[in-house]
């Protein structure tokens, strides 16, 4: 196989980068003493007007704290060298996400993919 040459792997990513139609922003965790022994998380809007595409995969039903619930998966997609991890929530039109997982594979070249879900 032959490989991508500089200027040929610029010009894929510029594509790419027209198929992110929205900005989302990407908060990441801090964690500090509540005072009593424990500890407290806090997002921070770490990453702000971040160029995305947020798209519904599918739904199942999940039991959750022993209730049935409908768990909607999404998907997040961002330039291929945007910061994301699975620590991170994202905020895109009124909703906030966990990031659950990143596909940080080698041939994931072009853009990051995440698996997100939205809390409610």
């Amino acid at each position: 196989m032959t490989a991508l040459t500089d200027a040929e792997l610029t010009a894929m990513r510029a594509t790419v980068a027209g198929f992110l139609p929205d900005t989302c922003t990407l908060q990441t965790p801090e964690t500090s003493s509540d005072g009593m022994g424990g500890t407290t998380t806090t997002y921070d809007n770490t990453h702000k007007n971040v160029a995305c595409r947020i798209w519904q995969k599918g739904g199942s039903e999940e039991t959750v704290g022993a209730q049935s619930a409908e768990v909607t998966r999404w998907v997040l997609t961002v330039a291929y060298d945007q910061a994301l991890d699975a620590t991170m929530r994202c905020v895109h039109d009124g909703h906030t996400y966990q990031v659950n997982d990143v596909a940080d594979t080698p041939s994931e070249r072009l853009q990051r993919r995440a698996w997100i879900t939205r809390i409610e």
